[in-house]
């Protein structure tokens, strides 16, 4: 292999590997296509990490131009110790992983997973001077060569899986999606709140596993006109399915009706969550609302951003601009000693990572509430769609929503205090929407029950059901019935907020 002795060959090298990881990064997070992916890619993401790329190549090229200058070093030396150097790094997590795979093998080294993180540092720092002394020493380029070689494979073909994967949130629908129109002639208009209580357990699931009692949070709603449906089931399980459903109005459409829901059997895969919100995909929730001239608002999370997804359903006042302290670089730097060593520093000051970034960011309840306060007005038409994660893993608050880390995704405590908390949330959230908002029609329910469903469906309950709290009007309150799942109830509320006689879908025929 020839490599040319100019810099900018040299730099464009260097500039292909720092963006390796980066790219195995998309492709762990597109690739892993469920409510478990750590986070969704899509516009911000790639703007953000776009962000650190730059400041990765400022900072790798300033050093090795640098290191070049002050103990002239032959450059071609310098760009590989650099890139193996890098690659290191991005090995802490694999280094991490075998040590315990080890420790489970051979049990005289179970006290390895404690000081796992600080000898996989150490390693690390071990095989770098080793490199440095081989790099002073050596004579040949063969070694030069060989890491060459190894990188562009390892980069052509972390590129040919991305372009294979199937993702909803890249692939587009075969068909041309057909949106279904309601039969709503009538020009009244209501103000609809949807909220997703990501992973909130029902009611009276929860009160008999937790020894909870909330009976009082239910006949309290249930004075300010609100209908607690116990015993209801979401059409899926999972996150991106469910919601999915609920902007098609409908079960999503199957390619193959006999066949399960899965991505490769979806007609419209690009219409499930959060992929439905592209603006180019437009859901039958979506076209009926701009039918009836709804303005939309999303309110999300670091797991599905509408600055990622589509800006015009933003609420300024709600995001971020963060560009180098956010959750996406957080997640990226895992894989490296930077993120535990940044952590341990912020420790040392009481500052904690997972609440300014994670912890905020969950709460769209809260969020929500303290824009309504802010502005204290009630514009019409609008419909609102709130995705709240409070009682989603990591379960990071305590009874009273206070910043409290619970480490485990089926931690007791951790969910009790997120249901605890949860339940103040809607409380609060509720009157100040009433006393806003009167006539509003809200409609609270989770897309799929707690991660204890995985462990024991028995005991703790099946994946599909949620829970389900809805306010409708005067002129709906006789169509209230335990058929009100999460695609009924987002009809009904069309229906209700333009008092029109609801058609709902018959599930004992689907």
């Amino acid at each position: 292999m020839q490599i040319k002795k100019g810099t900018p060959y040299y730099l464009l090298f260097l500039a292909l590997v720092i963006l390796t990881p980066f790219l195995e990064f998309l492709l762990h997070n597109i690739g892993t296509v469920n409510e478990r992916t750590d986070l969704r890619i899509n516009f911000l993401t790639i703007k953000r990490l776009s962000f650190f790329y730059i400041f990765f190549i400022i900072f790798f090229f300033s050093f090795v131009i640098y290191t070049k200058n002050k103990f002239h070093k032959n450059f071609f030396d310098l760009i590989i110790l650099v890139s193996v150097s890098y690659w290191l790094f991005f090995q802490y997590n694999n280094i991490k992983k075998f040590l315990n795979d080890f420790s489970l093998i051979n049990n005289s080294f179970s006290s390895l997973k404690e000081i796992d993180g600080q000898i996989s540092l150490i390693i690390i720092f071990l095989l770098i001077l080793t490199l440095i002394i081989f790099f002073n020493k050596k004579k040949s380029n063969f070694i030069n060569f060989f890491f060459t070689f190894f990188f562009i494979i390892n980069l052509i073909f972390i590129s040919y899986k991305i372009i294979k994967i199937e993702n909803p949130n890249l692939v587009n629908s075969k068909n041309k999606i057909i949106n279904e129109k309601l039969d709503i002639k009538n020009s009244e208009r209501k103000n609809i709140y949807l909220f997703i209580l990501d992973a909130m357990p029902p009611i009276e699931l929860a009160d008999k596993i937790l020894g909870t009692d909330s009976t009082d949070f239910v006949d309290n709603l249930k004075l300010k006109g609100f209908h607690y449906i116990p015993n209801t089931t979401s059409s899926y399980g999972n996150t991106f399915l469910t919601i999915g459903s609920i902007f098609n109005l409908k079960p999503l459409d199957l390619i193959d009706e006999n066949n399960l829901s899965e991505l490769s059997n979806l007609k419209y895969p690009n219409l499930t969550f959060p992929a439905v919100l592209r603006e180019k995909n437009l859901s039958n929730l979506e076209f009926n609302l701009r039918k009836l001239n709804y303005e939309m608002k999303w309110i999300g999370s670091h797991f599905a951003n509408c600055h990622g997804y589509n800006s015009r359903y933003c609420i300024e006042e709600l995001e971020s601009k963060n560009i180098l302290f956010n959750y996406e670089i957080l997640s990226f730097l895992k894989k490296t000693p930077i993120q535990p060593i940044v952590h341990n520093i912020f420790k040392i000051f009481n500052i904690e990572i997972e609440e300014k970034i994670i912890f905020k960011s969950n709460n769209a309840i809260g969020n929500f509430n303290n824009y309504l306060i802010k502005n204290n007005k009630a514009s019409r038409p609008k419909f609102v769609f709130i995705h709240h994660l409070i009682s989603h893993w990591p379960y990071l608050v305590d009874e009273k929503c206070n910043y409290k880390k619970h480490p485990g995704k089926t931690n007791l405590l951790g969910i009790q205090n997120a249901f605890e908390c949860n339940k103040k949330l809607i409380e609060k959230v509720i009157d100040n929407i009433i006393k806003l908002d009167k006539e509003a029609i809200i409609i609270m329910q989770s897309d799929h029950s707690w991660e204890l469903s995985y462990e024991d469906p028995q005991r703790y309950g099946d994946r599909k059901r949620i829970f389900n709290l809805i306010k409708m009007n005067k002129f709906c309150e006789k169509y209230n019935s335990p058929n009100i799942n999460s695609v009924n109830a987002i009809r009904l509320a069309l229906y209700c907020a333009t008092n029109t006689k609801p058609i709902l879908i018959n599930f004992d025929e689907n």
